[in-house]
């Protein structure tokens, strides 16, 4: 599954078994794993043809199901002083270094609004606190907190009130992304924003938002404030869905959004979480094609049965997600280009390998065998143990090995996960960007 052929390199697909592991150790060998090719020097083929070079951060990919667990493996990326950009796709409406600047757009359209004016006044746009504002209101306490800036006596509000004439006629005359451009230009917020922490994300997230805008606000800067109410009604504002990586920083990112790249280097991590099958769980089921499926109650009790078009319903839908879920691990399985490390954490290393054990032994590897399964892990510890290479998997099972003659290369190793590191006083070092 790994790259391009070359029979001058060999590549490396390994699979690592992570005994009495949870999510956090597997972030944990991840970096450990990491940090060892990078002071190895680890070999990835370059540009040129037959040629290798040292690896280098930007080359490796952590690949996740989902984005619940980033914060862990950022975090024992960091714990390693490993330079990390984590490609999440969250609305752009609630990142904090967005929410002043689409403030400043609202209040632009209409000052009187306090939540959104407030969020202005007290963003890194002006030098405000809160004591300010109390200051302020405690003055003039009728009306808007705009008509107690007009209102009141304190000149400290007199930059703020210039900034909103100039601003407010630029909106009068200019298109919705000529007026960002001005504003950004103005007020310096997106220097600002890309000196923050993970400065490179931020900035990128405010360009995403301010190009979502301009073309919302096509017909207006009131059409661009409706186009915001409606999404925060609804999903957001999402960043482009293409997956994205940072020079020099090891990426991690969901394998939907890997769809289309490749890496050098390529962890595909947790395996062992478990899949959401929920759709298949409700007393009352839809299906496009079957209709729907009820639970019964059986009479006056509280217990329900489940009917026999229910039953029929859950199961499609069932296998639908594990087709899905199939076809998603084969996405994750052919992103690498150089190396693939498969790691999979294991609380219970006696009981959760003889499902697999089983199977193997069985050979039974059909798509009706592996219905059950609830994870990646089930999958790939099958298969795994039909290899030549899986002795030390079979130690924890009664069954004698079996295994499936081949020639496909393939590393399995039990790991014992790094212990726990603690808390740094140093700052994370940052991503280089580009120029």
């Amino acid at each position: 599954m790994v790259g391009r052929k070359d029979e001058t390199y060999p590549g490396l697909c390994e699979l690592d078994v992570i005994r009495e592991a949870d999510t956090a150790a597997d972030a944990r060998t991840i970096a450990a794993r990491i940090a060892q090719m990078m002071a190895d020097g680890y070999p990835v083929r370059g540009a040129e043809p037959g040629k290798t070079r040292p690896c280098q951060y930007d080359d490796f990919c952590i690949l996740l199901r989902g984005r619940s667990d980033f914060a862990l493996y950022e975090a024992a990326l960091t714990a390693l002083d490993i330079p990390v950009y984590a490609d999440v796709a969250a609305d752009l409406l609630d990142a904090p270094h967005v929410r002043p600047f689409a403030a400043l757009l609202r209040v632009l359209d209409n000052p009187a609004q306090d939540v959104e004016l407030s969020a202005v006044l007290l963003s890194p746009l002006y030098p405000y606190t809160p004591d300010d504002l109390v200051q302020l209101r405690a003055a003039v306490r009728g009306g808007s907190l705009y008509a107690a800036v007009l209102q009141g006596s304190d000149p400290r509000f007199a930059p703020f009130l210039q900034d909103m004439e100039v601003y407010r006629e630029l909106a009068r005359t200019l298109t919705v992304g000529q007026l960002i451009e001005e504003l950004f230009a103005r007020t310096g917020y997106l220097a600002a924003v890309g000196a923050m922490p993970d400065g490179a994300r931020c900035r990128d997230d405010l360009l995403a938002f301010a190009a979502w805008a301009a073309n919302a606000g096509a017909r207006g800067l009131s059409a661009l404030v409706r186009a915001m109410d409606a999404a925060k009604a609804g999903s957001g504002v999402q960043a482009p869905s293409i997956g994205q990586s940072r020079p020099g920083c090891v990426s991690i990112m969901t394998v939907h959004r890997s769809k289309g790249l490749e890496f050098p280097v390529v962890f595909v991590a947790n395996t062992s979480h478990k899949f959401n099958q929920s759709d298949a769980i409700y007393p009352v089921l839809y299906h496009k094609e079957l209709g729907i499926g009820l639970m019964l109650r059986a009479g006056s009790s509280a217990s329900r049965y489940k009917t026999l078009p229910y039953t029929a319903v859950a199961q499609t839908i069932k296998r639908e997600t594990l087709s899905e879920e199939m076809r998603i691990l084969y996405v994750a399985l052919t992103r690498a280009q150089d190396a693939l490390i498969i790691t999979v954490p294991l609380k219970r290393p006696e009981s959760e390998l003889k499902n697999p054990a089983m199977f193997a032994s069985a050979e039974a590897t059909d798509a009706e065998a592996m219905l059950g399964a609830q994870n990646w892990a089930l999958w790939l510890l099958t298969a795994a143990m039909l290899h030549p290479a899986s002795e030390e998997l079979w130690k924890y099972s009664e069954l004698l090995p079996h295994h499936i003659p081949t020639e496909a290369p393939l590393n399995i190793c039990l790991l014992d996960p790094p212990p726990r590191c603690r808390q740094r006083s140093r700052k994370p070092r940052p991503c280089r960007t580009m120029p």
